[in-house]
């Protein structure tokens, strides 16, 4: 594989200014306006916001539908908003036991239902995500769609809650925007689009997560929402050769960070734990995009 030119400057540019500039704007704005009501507000606050960037990113191109139709990506922004809301009241319900006293009294059994709550939501309102003929055994992929979506929640939540909200958005991002790249191998700007308006609301509040050094697991929820169920039409519906593990190696790209989980490693900061935690999704993202230059060209790539 030969590394491919740059995109045509006016490309970026029109980018930048339609879709990543408004839904980082959005994002960030909101949610700094947000925490002006106090730090107890920061998770709604996350959750508000890229919900805030995905409107703005899609004002312009409109890539993201107002209305469903029997195409299974139509029912992303539904899906991601029903885990957002379930996401939020979840954590509310454990972060209020923790701070009124009445409450306390049933701390144990919010903490004990958060993660169920959010597996049935998730497997209950999946279903209309994966398209009817996945290229799959459809029940099978079902549950390996569901368990891949949860893992990835879990494993960006802990790690966020151990104290890294800003990386975890940030790598959010990361994987987003890189794996709009594996869509436009797939000969899908429409895609693309939506995987970059998404990158770009994560990014705008991971700026002010890591500016005001508060918490932003509320935005986990629209990533999880989002992108698995992105990638999946993105390999059904589409016509192209990019391989079926560049879809799946973007779309799990964050379980990298499974390592991370053991207490001892949750634990480390500085710029090393963080520069290897980057790396290590990076990685993966990266062999997703090889994999797909080998059998596909870029749209510029043409008559280069």
């Amino acid at each position: 594989m030969t590394i491919p030119p740059p995109p045509p400057l006016d490309e970026v540019l029109g980018a930048v200014q339609q879709v990543m500039l408004p839904a980082a704007g959005a994002s960030a704005f909101v949610f700094a306006a947000v925490l002006l009501l106090g730090r107890r507000s920061a998770n709604p606050g996350a959750a508000l916001a890229v919900g805030a960037g995905l409107v703005a990113g899609n004002w312009d191109k409109v890539p993201m539908p107002a209305e469903q139709t029997a195409s299974a990506w139509t029912h992303l922004p539904t899906y991601a908003a029903i885990l957002l809301a379930v996401g939020l009241v979840t954590q509310l319900l454990v972060d209020a036991a923790d701070r009124y006293e009445f409450l306390r009294r049933f701390r144990a059994a919010f903490t004990f239902a958060k993660w169920p709550t959010r597996a049935l939501v998730l497997a209950v309102a999946a279903g209309p995500v994966i398209p009817a003929d996945p290229g799959f055994d459809r029940a099978q992929f079902y549950a390996l769609f569901v368990a891949g979506s949860l893992a990835l929640w879990v494993v960006l939540d802990h790690l966020a809650a151990c104290g890294f909200p800003a990386e975890m958005t940030a790598l959010q991002a990361l994987v987003a925007l890189l794996a709009g790249g594996v869509m436009l191998y797939a000969h899908s700007a429409k895609f693309m689009d939506m995987a970059t308006i998404l990158g770009s609301a994560l990014l705008g509040v991971a700026v002010v997560a890591g500016s005001a050094k508060v918490d932003a697991r509320g935005a986990i929820p629209a990533f999880v929402g989002v992108l698995p169920g992105l990638l999946v039409s993105g390999r059904a519906l589409t016509t192209s050769e990019v391989p079926v593990a560049s879809f799946v190696l973007a779309a799990v790209a964050p379980l990298a960070l499974l390592p991370w989980l053991v207490p001892n490693l949750s634990r480390r900061t500085g710029p090393w734990p963080r520069f290897i935690r980057c790396v290590s999704v990076l990685a993966v993202l990266v062999a997703a995009l090889v994999l797909a230059g080998r059998v596909e060209t870029l749209p510029w790539q043409q008559d280069w």
